[in-house]
């Protein structure tokens, strides 16, 4: 669980300093993306690694709800000051960079169940050869005794043949 809450804490930082470095114009936006990435490989498969890259995507909203909050409570000598441009046009690569984010969140999701099930075909396989082996083993052996019994039995029905001519020769 350390390892989720470590990722967590990475996401929200990566989110503070998103709204820093330009908000929805940042280009540590691609963080967010290495961050999900980085959950798929290091956090167990399943439901919590799901929900932690799900979680993930929600800290680029926190930054969108705060990007938009603060430019709207900035009055106009402030935003020319600091050279900020209209926040009409975000709404597109809002959309855009949050589906590249949910994608992403499937993708590596949907991988580390691909991959779970070629492990469980893997050792399935190992196991069925491994039997296999054994079976073939056995059936060597089974042989073996067959062939070791059938020799004694032979020699004593060549011997009883043999006395049966021998009777009825006289």
């Amino acid at each position: 669980m350390d390892g989720v809450h470590g990722s967590l804490v990475d996401g929200l930082f990566i989110a503070g300093m998103t709204l820093l470095t330009g908000g929805l114009d940042s280009v540590l936006f691609w963080l967010f993306v290495v961050l999900i990435i980085r959950n798929s490989v290091i956090v167990p498969p399943g439901g919590s690694q799901f929900i932690l890259n799900f979680a993930i995507s929600l800290c680029y909203v926190l930054v969108a709800v705060l990007d938009v909050s603060v430019f709207q409570n900035l009055d106009d000598y402030t935003r020319r000051a600091l050279e900020l441009s209209s926040r009409d046009d975000t709404a597109q690569p809002f959309v855009l960079r949050m589906a590249v984010l949910l994608l992403t969140t499937l993708c590596c999701s949907g991988l580390e169940l691909l991959l779970e099930r070629q492990r469980l075909a893997a050792e399935e396989a190992g196991e069925f050869a491994a039997r296999e082996g054994q079976l073939r083993s056995a059936g060597r052996l089974a042989a073996e005794f067959a062939h070791q019994i059938k020799n004694p039995l032979a020699i004593i029905n060549n011997g009883r043949l043999s006395l049966q001519r021998a009777a009825r020769d006289g």
